[in-house]
Formats: C-alpha cells, sequence, structure tokens
C-alpha cells in the first residue's frame, strides 16, 4: 500500500467498468493507462495530495 505521501494518480482512457462481484475496470485495444502522468492536472493533484492530510474515510 501506498503511504500517504506518496499516493499515484492514475489516468485510463478508453476503460470498460463492468459488475463482478463489485466493481471492475476492463482495459480494451486502445486503453492507455498512466501513473502519475505529466498533464498539468495531474500535477494538481499530485501538488494538491503533497500538502492535503489523506482522508481515510474518502475511500
Amino acid at each position: 500500500m501506498a503511504t500517504e505521501a506518496h499516493l499515484p494518480v492514475i489516468l485510463g482512457r478508453s476503460i470498460g467498468i463492468f459488475t463482478y462481484q463489485g466493481l471492475s475496470l476492463q482495459t480494451r485495444y486502445n486503453s492507455t493507462v498512466r501513473v502519475n502522468p505529466n498533464y498539468p492536472q495531474a500535477l494538481a493533484l499530485i501538488s494538491w495530495n503533497s500538502v492535503t492530510p489523506f482522508c481515510h474515510f474518502c475511500l
């Protein structure tokens, strides 16, 4: 498990969602998954996470 200060930002494109014993994600032939992408929105989330305490009740 990631520590509070090192939670990744995960970006998924063309990801399918289906229900099988809970919620699951499914990739397709044109899916893209990036961890900590270098996009302004992702960098803002990473920066926000570094200064905002992690909420254990938000999961």
